[in-house]
């Protein structure tokens, strides 16, 4: 706020004629405010590439936002981990969303809560695996659907979602972007 102050006084008497050496004492001083001014904040720069992973608030759209509103705020999280090249944080968050995508299909499908990804793809397989004469026209016309979505689902929990979980694996920039294209394409 004294910078700002200082550097308003200098416009002001700017107006009038002033020597350089006046001129030069009140550039110094302002210099010597902003400098006081900021020694205790910290500045980070974020190439512009990476400003839209930071600035979105809906990175995979709107639609997903409006289906998986549970996933919001990884999603955000996630794109602002990206931006600043945090690639285990943003796959952390990115598993946070899949997990929402189970839950969401899990209640689809009928199936109560369950303690674990492997408790909901368990009884997701089973429905999928159900004899053929045992289902139902409407699960006939939609199985294909979740067919896709269970393996989707099974295959993000053993490359990304047990090895982050559990503490088996760390992921770069990069390994976390592919992460990120393949759980939004999915979304």
């Amino acid at each position: 706020k004294k910078c700002s102050k200082m550097a308003d006084r200098i416009l002001r008497l700017m107006e009038d004629p002033m020597t350089y050496k006046e001129y030069s004492g009140f550039i110094a001083e302002l210099e010597r405010r902003w400098d006081d001014e900021t020694e205790s904040l910290s500045f980070f720069y974020l190439p512009s590439a990476d400003l839209h992973y930071w600035q979105t608030p809906q990175l995979f759209g709107p639609e997903v936002a409006d289906c998986f509103p549970s996933a919001s705020n990884d999603i955000e999280e996630a794109g602002k981990c990206l931006a600043c090249h945090r690639g285990t944080a943003t796959v952390f968050h990115l598993m946070r969303v899949m997990e929402s995508a189970l839950i969401v299909t899990a209640k689809k499908l009928g199936i109560p809560y369950a303690p674990s990804w492997e408790s909901y793809l368990r009884v997701m397989k089973d429905r999928i695996d159900t004899k053929w004469k045992k289902k139902g026209i409407v699960w006939k016309r939609d199985e294909p659907f979740f067919r896709e979505v269970y393996g989707n689902l099974h295959a993000v929990k053993v490359a990304w979602r047990n090895p982050t979980m559990h503490v088996v694996k760390d992921y770069t920039p990069c390994q976390a972007k592919d992460v990120y294209n393949v759980v939004g394409a999915f979304m």
